[in-house]
């Protein structure tokens, strides 16, 4: 069996090294799909547990809103285009807007779910539904 990175342990560490090399640019977050796996992940249930029980570094809010900041300043509205694309639910394969849909935290999975097909999934120990790959399903 694997070992899975928690998805807390995964963006703290890319903050972390952001923040411990001076913040430089060229090591924020570039991805628009991990940039949002990232702002989800703050904002799910795990996470906030999370952070209750263990408080995040303090590198990580200044990692996010500095990654967002620099992506809106290479393409406008990123986010917003983002939320209002189609994809599949890999449960039903059925089109959503992609606000509508929840996201794996894995980097090498990125599956997408819809609000009746992530209930198919238990909650894992992080404290958010886990995705068949370890990952967590946040959104």
């Amino acid at each position: 069996m694997s070992f899975v990175v928690s998805a807390r342990q995964r963006f703290e560490k890319k903050a972390a090294a952001w923040d411990e090399r001076g913040q430089p640019d060229n090591l924020l977050e570039t991805s628009d799909w991990a940039l949002l796996q990232l702002r989800c992940w703050m904002v799910s249930d795990g996470a906030k547990k999370e952070n209750r029980d263990k408080p995040f570094i303090p590198a990580l809010d200044d990692f996010v809103q500095a990654s967002g900041i620099s992506m809106e300043a290479r393409r406008s509205h990123w986010f917003e285009e983002l939320l209002d694309s189609r994809e599949s639910c890999k449960g039903c394969v059925e089109m959503y807007r992609v606000d509508n849909l929840t996201v794996c935290t894995s980097t090498n999975c990125r599956s997408l779910y819809c609000y009746g097909c992530v209930l198919n999934y238990r909650v894992g120990s992080f404290g958010n539904r886990r995705c068949d790959c370890g990952g967590e399903l946040v959104g």
